[in-house]
C-alpha cells in the first residue's frame, strides 16, 4: 500500500525532494507534493442536458461565424440589424466580414431575439462547431469541448490549473495528442499560458488535491538512508 507523503517527517521530505524518482514528478508540476487532479465535473456548472454553459465565460469571442451572422440577416438592412441588436454603425457588416469577432453575449443575443428557434445557443454552436474556435482579449484561439467525454476526461487527468496557467502533469505523447485533439493547440510540458483555458477548466471542472503516494519499498529505502545521514551527520 502507498504511503502518503501527508505522513513525513520535515527530514525525511528534504531527501524525498531530491530523489531522483521523483525529480520528474517535480519537474512536472509545481506543486510537486500536491497536485490537483479532475475529479468531477462541476455539479453547479454542468447539466446534463445543456452540457457546457459559455454565458459563464462572457469574455468569451466566437471565431467563424461570418457564414451565420449573413445568413441570420437574410435581406434586411443593416441599419436594421443595428437596431435590433443595438450595435454601433457599422459593426455588422465587420461581423460578416470577420473583422470583429463576435462575443458569446452577441450570439445569445442573435439565437433568442433574431432567430429563435428550439435550440438552445449552446445546441446551435454545438452543430456550428467544426468551424468554430475561441478567443478572448487576453488569449489567443483555442478549440473547446462543448460536452463531456471519456477522451476530455482523460486529458483532464493530466493537468492542474492554476490561476494564470495550465500544469500539464505527464510528457506521455498520447495525452499530447489528446489535448491538442480537444483544444486545438500544441503544448509543451510543463506550461500552458491561455487564460481562457485556465478559466474554462476552474469554472467547469470540479479539481481537488491529490497527495503523492510513495511506495513502500521505496520508503523504506528512503527511510534508511536518510538514518543512515543522521547517524553520519551528513547532510541530505
Amino acid at each position: 500500500m502507498p504511503i502518503s507523503c501527508n505522513c513525513l517527517t520535515s527530514s525525511l521530505l528534504r531527501t524525498l525532494r531530491t530523489s531522483p524518482s521523483i525529480l520528474s514528478i517535480r519537474k512536472s508540476t509545481s506543486s510537486w507534493i500536491n497536485p490537483r487532479i479532475v475529479s468531477s465535473f462541476s455539479s453547479f456548472h454542468f447539466l446534463r442536458k445543456m452540457g457546457i454553459i459559455f454565458s459563464l465565460l462572457p469574455e468569451l469571442q466566437i471565431i467563424g461565424l461570418e457564414q451565420y451572422v449573413k445568413d441570420l440577416r437574410n435581406g434586411r438592412t443593416y441599419a436594421s440589424m443595428r437596431e435590433l441588436l443595438e450595435l454601433s454603425r457599422g459593426s455588422y457588416s465587420r461581423y460578416e466580414n470577420d473583422a470583429q469577432k463576435v462575443s458569446i453575449n452577441l450570439f445569445i443575443k442573435m439565437v433568442t431575439e433574431i432567430h429563435p428557434s428550439e435550440d438552445s445557443y449552446m445546441h446551435l454552436l454545438e452543430k456550428l462547431s467544426s468551424n468554430l474556435s475561441y478567443q478572448s482579449s487576453t488569449s489567443d484561439t483555442i478549440q473547446l469541448p462543448l460536452k463531456p467525454s471519456e477522451s476530455l476526461l482523460t486529458v483532464l487527468e493530466q493537468v492542474d490549473p492554476k490561476d494564470n496557467y495550465v500544469t500539464i502533469l505527464t510528457e506521455d505523447e498520447k495525452i499530447i495528442s489528446l489535448f491538442y485533439q480537444q483544444f486545438g493547440i500544441l503544448i509543451k510540458p510543463p506550461r500552458v499560458y491561455n487564460r481562457l483555458l485556465v478559466r474554462y477548466l476552474n469554472i467547469f471542472f470540479l479539481y481537488e488535491e491529490q497527495p503523492y503516494a510513495v511506495p513502500v519499498e521505496e520508503f523504506n529505502t528512503l527511510e534508511k538512508k536518510w538514518k543512515q545521514g543522521i547517524v553520519s551527520g551528513q547532510s541530505l
